[in-house]
């Protein structure tokens, strides 16, 4: 259900919090899903290591250039 909500529009707010593991994780979004804007909001660390971070939604993301000519 998780990996449906963005593709359907329906992500507010997303808040990630990532524990230092050594290893492979499990995708959060699938291959090929939908894309959505969701620049970082704020981040902390809490003092047991984890990192917290908000991401809020602005719809479709928007995509820049850059270099020579740009």
């Amino acid at each position: 259900m998780a990996q449906s909500l963005p593709a359907a529009g329906q992500i507010d707010e997303l808040r990630l919090v990532i524990a230092p593991v050594v290893g492979i994780g499990r995708r959060l979004f699938p291959v090929g899903g939908a894309p959505a804007g969701l620049p970082l909001a704020r981040s902390e660390t809490t003092p047991g290591g984890l990192a917290v971070h908000v991401y809020e939604s602005t719809g479709l993301p928007t995509y820049g250039t850059y270099g020579a000519g740009a």
